[in-house]
Formats: structure tokens, C-alpha cells, sequence
């Protein structure tokens, strides 16, 4: 596989093309932390957002509201904390558009999306591979990611066993039904040794 490297004087940004009609997803690096300090940074946000009176803990993605939407004002968007566990969390995708900022563990961390939609994989379940492309986060990194709704995603640690991002995620939700964009569909469970396309 062909590998280079590129010095580069500001963000460093992975930019991947979805289907017509959806936006392309973005991945940029923002800062490096010190070494060895984004597992203690996870676990501390771990702890207070277990503490919050918003904490639910399912979909393998513990989370916390904590700024709910207004729509008498005309803010339509919301935001959560989440913590991914050191298993990762199956593929799922959102109604919504999602925007938010983590911090990798000190193992790192892999983001995964496939850009084929629902339609496409009914008719062929391989199309789900073919466009299914990785984006790999360097330990201890602060780092954003963006991509439209409807888009499958995954996030796993690049060491098994090692903790992976903890986010603060904001996300745009409908104003005709907030319930609507909150939903989620998990995908079938994919093999991981197939998911080799970067």
C-alpha cells in the first residue's frame, strides 16, 4: 500500500466524497496534546458526564444533553457529550448532520464511513464495502470531524482494548420532529477483517 508523508503548515484535513446531495466528510487534526494524556482526559469527561442529570447510557455510546434545542428562538441544534467504550460501537447512521470535537486516547483511534446509501445496499449488500473508507487519529489528539446524515460511521480504537475518542458533539436537529432526527438505524454487523479500503 502506498503510504506518503506531507509537512503541512496548518490543520491537516482528510476530505472524503460522499453521494450527490450530501455533504463530503471531514476529518481535521487541530492540536497534538502531550504524550500519554488523552486517557486520563477521557476518563475525567467520562466521570462527569456519568454524573450529569442527562446521562443515558445506550447504543454502546454513553451521552449526556447538554444544551437542548429552542425552537421558539429559532436554534434548531443540540448538544451532547458521548464516550465511546474500548469495544467500539456498531455502524450506525443519524437523520441528522453531525459535527463534533474529540480528543483520541493515547492508543489512538479509527473513524470509519461508508458513503453507499440505503438504497444501495439493498440492492447489493457489497456496495456497503465498496465505499467504506478509514480515517486513522494519532494518540492524544484533539481533532474534529463533519459529515451529512444518512452516512454509516463507526468508531474504533487502533489498539484492541484501548480507549478511543470521548467528544463533545453537536448536531443539527428538525424543528417539525426532533425525534425524527434523533433516530438512529444500526447496520448488520460487518465483517471487520473486510474492512480493508482506506
Amino acid at each position: 500500500m502506498l503510504a506518503t508523508t506531507e509537512a503541512l503548515s496548518t490543520f491537516p484535513i482528510a476530505r472524503i466524497r460522499s453521494r450527490p446531495g450530501v455533504p463530503p466528510i471531514e476529518v481535521a487534526l487541530i492540536a497534538q496534546l502531550g504524550h500519554g494524556s488523552g486517557d486520563p482526559l477521557i476518563e475525567a469527561a467520562r466521570m462527569r458526564q456519568r454524573g450529569h442529570e442527562a446521562f443515558i447510557d445506550a447504543l454502546d455510546e454513553p451521552s449526556a444533553r447538554i444544551g437542548g434545542i429552542d425552537v421558539e428562538s429559532g436554534d434548531t441544534t443540540s448538544l451532547y457529550t458521548f464516550t465511546v467504550g474500548a469495544a467500539g460501537h456498531p455502524f450506525h447512521r443519524h437523520a441528522g448532520h453531525r459535527v463534533f470535537t474529540a480528543i483520541s486516547g493515547s492508543a489512538g483511534a479509527q473513524l470509519r464511513f461508508s458513503t453507499a446509501s440505503a438504497e444501495q445496499i439493498a440492492r447489493d449488500p457489497g456496495e456497503f464495502i465498496s465505499a467504506l473508507h478509514h480515517v486513522n487519529i494519532p494518540p492524544d489528539c484533539l481533532f474534529t470531524a463533519r459529515f451529512g446524515g444518512g452516512t454509516w460511521h463507526q468508531f474504533v480504537p487502533l489498539q484492541a482494548g484501548s480507549r478511543i475518542p470521548r467528544c463533545s458533539h453537536c448536531r443539527a436537529t428538525r424543528t417539525n420532529s426532533a425525534a425524527t432526527s434523533r433516530r438512529s438505524c444500526v447496520a448488520p454487523s460487518w465483517p471487520t477483517r473486510r474492512a480493508s479500503r482506506h
